[in-house]
């Protein structure tokens, strides 16, 4: 989340979906590396369905209730980041940077705490995939 005018921080609101104080908004959680003007760019439509051949799609292929059994955090990272399900026990994680090049594969059974304590700072793509059908993208900061 930005604020309108120029800025040099992102705020978070870590539980979206809860109303209040229970949203457990932040202020200046994330520090930007330069001021930002006006807003931040417009994010694609969301639960268009994938676009195939491409690194560009519209963050979605799966049903609500599977996406919404997934929690990532925390966010921003600081070391590592965890990600639960109270559905999914097997799925992929793959860490991809801004352009779409995959940075570390977690392949295997959920283990539940993945460690990022070597990689570069910035932000980051998470992608879940369960039998090789991707469901999930979350955009982190580490």
């Amino acid at each position: 989340m930005s604020c309108r005018s120029s800025s040099i921080y992102l705020h978070v609101i870590n539980n979206p979906k809860e109303k209040g104080a229970d949203c457990n908004f932040q202020l200046r959680q994330v520090e930007l590396p330069a001021f930002m003007f006006g807003n931040l760019p417009a994010p694609p439509n969301y639960k268009l369905g994938s676009l195939q051949g491409t690194v560009c799609d519209t963050l979605f292929s799966g049903t609500d209730d599977v996406v919404d059994s997934f929690i990532i955090y925390p966010n921003p990272v600081s070391g590592y980041f965890e990600i639960k399900s109270s559905t999914a026990k097997d799925f992929r994680v793959r860490l991809l940077n801004p352009v779409g090049q995959i940075v570390r594969d977690y392949s295997g059974s959920y283990p539940g705490v993945f460690d990022v304590s070597n990689i570069p700072s910035g932000l980051y793509i998470i992608q879940i995939q369960i039998e090789q059908k991707q469901i999930l993208k979350r955009i982190i900061v580490n």
